[in-house]
C-alpha cells in the first residue's frame, strides 16, 4: 500500500511502511478480508495518534504512536485470535471453528491442549447425527443396547442376545446430543480468545 500521502517527510513514510510491511505479514494467516479490516483499524490508530501527538515532527510522532501501539508480532496474535473466535461463534461452520483451532495449536501448549479438548468435543457430535441418519436403514443395529451388566451405544453388527431400548427415539435424542455437543465447543471457543 502507498502510504505517501498521510505524511511530507520520507523517513516518516518508511517508517509507516516498514511498520505495516509487519503488520501484513502477520496477517498472512488470515483471510484478506479480516486481514483487511485488522490493517485499517491498526492504520486508522496509528494515524490518529500521529496526528495528536503533540511533538514537532513528524517522525517522532508516528515513532510514539507506533511504539504506543506496540509490534506487530506482539499485538496481531491476540487480534487475529478474537476475530476468529468471533467469526466461528457468529457462523457456527466447521471451517470458521476448524480456523480457529488451527490458528491455536502451537501458540502455547495451554492453548494448543484447549484446542485439542475443543476439537474432539465437536468430533463428537459428528457420529451421533451420522448414527442419527442411518437408525431408519440400520434399525436392529443402532441404538442403545444392554445385555446383562454391559451397555453399549453406536452401530454393532452382532446384537445377538442384546435388547435395544431406544428405537426410533435414538433419532432425535442423538441429534440433540450432537446439536448440544457442538454448540458446548462453539461456547467453549472463547476461552481461546
Amino acid at each position: 500500500m502507498n502510504n505517501n500521502g498521510y505524511f511530507n517527510c520520507a523517513k516518516t513514510n518508511t517508517l509507516w511502511q516498514d511498520y505495516f510491511a509487519k503488520v501484513d505479514k502477520e496477517l498472512t494467516k488470515a483471510p484478506f478480508s479480516q486481514a483487511m479490516t485488522i490493517r485499517q483499524e491498526l492504520e486508522s490508530h496509528a494515524f490518529e495518534a500521529a496526528q495528536a501527538n503533540p511533538a514537532e515532527s513528524q517522525l517522532q510522532k508516528l515513532s510514539d504512536a507506533l511504539k504506543s501501539l506496540g509490534q506487530p508480532q506482539d499485538i496481531i496474535p491476540p487480534l487475529l485470535s478474537a476475530a476468529f473466535v468471533t467469526d466461528a461463534q457468529h457462523s457456527g461452520t466447521p471451517a470458521a471453528m476448524g480456523r480457529v483451532l488451527g490458528y491455536q495449536s502451537g501458540r502455547s501448549v495451554k492453548k494448543t491442549l484447549l484446542a485439542i479438548l475443543i476439537g474432539f468435543i465437536a468430533l463428537l457430535a459428528l457420529p451421533l447425527a451420522v448414527l442419527a441418519l442411518l437408525k431408519p436403514f440400520f434399525y436392529d443395529n443402532i441404538g442403545l443396547f444392554t445385555k446383562d451388566d454391559g451397555m453399549m451405544l453406536g452401530f454393532f453388527v452382532n446384537v445377538d442376545g442384546w435388547q435395544e431400548h431406544l428405537g426410533y427415539g435414538f433419532i432425535p435424542l442423538a441429534l440433540i446430543s450432537s446439536w448440544l455437543l457442538y454448540k458446548l465447543a462453539i461456547a467453549m471457543l472463547k476461552l481461546l480468545k
